[in-house]
């Protein structure tokens, strides 16, 4: 997956650094990044080493960064997607995707489903550090008030 990472951003001409590194033991300072983004990747972590996972991401975060994580959930009635069922997704729920990232130490901002197939995204800061920005000041990053979609899929 690197190496198609690399070499798609190698076509359109992006300057971009790709490390593989366990998410448990992240190789990136303290308080080194404004936004980390977790798309598709908590459930294949081991149950156990999740909570771990996102403690060293909220580690590598700045003072006011903040961490997106998609995955996949089901619906309130506990239902799996057609893609959820192809692929199992280790038994992430959109709950405990939330349960999972305030346990290791986040406030959520905004969660919900997105528009796509059975996936989740949940907007956390670290808890106890005030927001740099409002979400709603970034256009297009959060549905019309009142929509139950959550970050709009495009």
């Amino acid at each position: 997956m690197i190496d198609r990472a690399r070499s798609k951003a190698k076509r359109k001409d992006v300057v971009a650094e790709f490390e593989v590194a366990w998410a448990q033991a992240l190789p990136f300072p303290d308080a080194s990044f404004d936004v980390v983004l977790s798309t598709v990747m908590l459930h294949h972590i081991p149950r156990a080493g999740r909570e771990d996972a996102l403690r060293e991401v909220r580690r590598v975060l700045k003072p006011t960064g903040r961490l997106v994580a998609i995955d996949f959930g089901t619906d309130p009635g506990g239902h799996k997607g057609l893609l959820g069922h192809i692929h199992g997704h280790g038994g992430m729920t959109a709950r405990n995707l939330v349960e999972l990232v305030t346990g290791a130490g986040y406030a959520v901002v905004d969660s919900g489903p997105l528009k796509r197939w059975d996936l989740q995204f949940v907007v956390a800061r670290p808890a106890g550090r005030e927001p740099l920005i409002s979400l709603e000041a970034v256009p297009g990053i959060l549905a019309e008030p009142g929509s139950d979609t959550g970050i709009q899929a495009r």
